[in-house]
């Protein structure tokens, strides 16, 4: 019987490629068949992170395959190449693609905005931070109007006189966003506040009917 030859060397797979959050990111993998002519074909799954060593992945059932990359940071990236070779009497013949995708910058939580009205007025900014990351991006604007920001390795920030000129009635809006390794940013936190100083209290001393007892 006469071996079969393909009709054209066989295309390269089309993956999809996803980063699951958990206590170590997941990586899943999924490509399609190709035309290999009527040739059998083998898969094969190499990836490497932040551009450094290739490692063999193990393949799962049907086209896919999963595996965990430890101590991945966020915003830091996998390489993945999926491979398709069809064999004959001839050797072989490979198709390969492959794609990149980035561990996903989790965003901040439990962001809480707490005004002084003090002389002068601040505002005290704090949230919880993220794991692996150690910036953040504070930003906000007055009324609607252009935003300001500023980076910080800290989870609490004091916005002051020096960054507004704060007056009652202000609708002011904060956002905190975490920063990943490449400037990679989460999803942002946000928050509104309306400046309401209190009304100061009346002067005790004073004489309510504008009277003296002299």
């Amino acid at each position: 019987m006469a071996e079969a030859t393909p009709t054209s060397p066989p295309g390269a797979p089309k993956p999809d490629l996803t980063v699951t959050e958990s206590a170590e990111p997941l990586v899943t993998v999924r490509w399609n068949d190709v035309d290999s002519g009527g040739l059998e074909t083998d898969y094969s799954v190499r990836y490497s992170i932040n551009g450094g060593p290739k490692r063999d992945a193990t393949l799962g059932s049907g086209n896919s395959a999963t595996f965990t990359v430890k101590n991945l940071r966020p915003g830091e990236s996998v390489h993945v190449e999926v491979e398709v070779t069809a064999r004959n009497d001839g050797g072989s013949t490979v198709g390969t693609i492959d794609r990149t995708v980035s561990r996903p910058v989790p965003m901040p939580t439990e962001l809480e905005v707490e005004p002084v009205y003090g002389d002068p007025i601040t505002i005290n900014i704090d949230w919880r931070g993220v794991s692996g990351v150690s910036k953040y991006g504070v930003a906000w604007s007055v009324n609607g109007g252009e935003v300001s920001s500023r980076e910080v390795d800290t989870t609490s920030f004091v916005l002051g006189s020096a960054d507004v000129q704060f007056q009652a009635g202000q609708s002011i809006k904060i956002s905190v966003r975490a920063i990943g390794e490449g400037g990679a940013r989460s999803d942002a936190l946000e928050k509104t506040i309306i400046i309401s100083p209190p009304e100061p209290e009346p002067d005790s001393t004073a004489d309510p009917e504008g009277l003296d007892d002299d």
